[in-house]
């Protein structure tokens, strides 16, 4: 009988980011999954229009390094600005068909440290969520409560809900 591969997440830092090393151990113990971190530059191929970077193409590069370094999931972070078509920007995105996401740190970013990487964890668990098949809710409270601000990403906890507890799929 075959040994069933353990499930794991390539967590990458794009250029100057330093938000995969940090959150690693939280992320993975969160989960249950195994962590491997990796500092990538952004690859030329990333379009950009009016100083943001589109973020389905770094989505793109994040699912094809995932596949091929075979991990289970993947989540990159960048400090650039991202947006996604019909949204001027995005904190972030997440793909369960890819079984990838990305987060921006650019609106994230503030003096206090604290709050930032609190910031940063809420919306990489948010997004990882996606991956795992969630949708938004409605609970203001919960994790997958959709950020139109960073008034609504600092209100919001890190936990899922009850509903999105019992629908997550790892």
């Amino acid at each position: 009988m075959l040994k069933e591969r353990p499930k794991s997440i390539l967590l990458l830092d794009f250029d100057e980011c330093d938000a995969a090393e940090e959150l690693a151990p939280q992320l993975g113990s969160r989960f249950g999954l195994l962590t491997t971190t990796q500092r990538i530059a952004t690859p030329a191929s990333v379009r950009a229009s009016e100083g943001q970077q589109r973020a389905d193409d770094l989505l793109h590069e994040i699912s094809d390094l995932r596949s091929r370094l075979k991990h289970t999931y993947a989540l990159g972070f960048t400090n650039a600005d991202i947006f996604v078509r019909g949204l001027n920007f995005a904190f972030g995105v997440g793909s369960p068909e890819h079984r990838s996401a990305l987060v921006s740190t650019f609106r994230l970013a503030m003096p206090y440290p604290q709050l930032f990487r609190q910031r940063v964890l809420k919306e990489a668990i948010h997004e990882l969520g996606h991956v795992f098949g969630l949708d938004h809710c409605s609970n203001a409270r919960c994790v997958m409560h959709f950020s139109n601000s960073i008034e609504d990403t600092d209100f919001k906890g890190t936990e899922f809900c009850t509903k999105c507890t019992k629908g997550i799929r790892i």
